[in-house]
C-alpha cells in the first residue's frame, strides 16, 4: 500500500518538513552537520520505519561514513523508537545495520 505526500515531522528529518512516497529514498541537501561541514543528507521511508542518514558531502552510498538514525513507526506512522547507528555505518545497509 503506497501512500502519497507523507509529510515528515521536523524534528525526525532534523531540517524543514519532506514529502515522500513510502519506499522511495529522497536525497536532501542541507543543513546537517557532519565533522562541522556541510552535509548530504539521505532520507527512506517505508510503512514502519524511517532512515535518516547524513555523511560528508560526496560520501557515495556505499562507504562507511554515514550516521544513519532508525525511527521505528506505529501503525498510525508515529514514531515510537529513535535510535542511532552504534559507529559509521553504510547508508546502503541501513536495514541490517546495528541501531542502539
Amino acid at each position: 500500500m503506497a501512500l502519497s505526500n507523507i509529510m515528515v515531522h521536523p524534528k525526525i528529518c532534523d531540517g524543514g518538513p519532506h514529502e515522500s512516497d513510502y519506499g522511495m529514498v529522497v536525497r536532501i541537501a542541507g543543513p546537517a552537520m557532519v565533522s562541522d561541514e556541510i552535509a548530504q543528507r539521505r532520507i527512506d521511508i517505508q510503512p514502519t520505519v524511517i532512515y535518516v542518514g547524513t555523511a560528508a558531502r560526496g560520501e557515495p552510498t556505499s562507504a562507511m561514513a554515514w550516521r544513519i538514525k532508525r525511527i521505528d513507526l506505529d501503525g498510525d506512522g508515529n514514531p515510537t523508537v529513535i535510535q542511532w547507528s552504534e559507529m559509521m555505518a553504510v547508508w546502503d545497509d541501513r536495514a541490517t545495520t546495528t541501531y542502539s
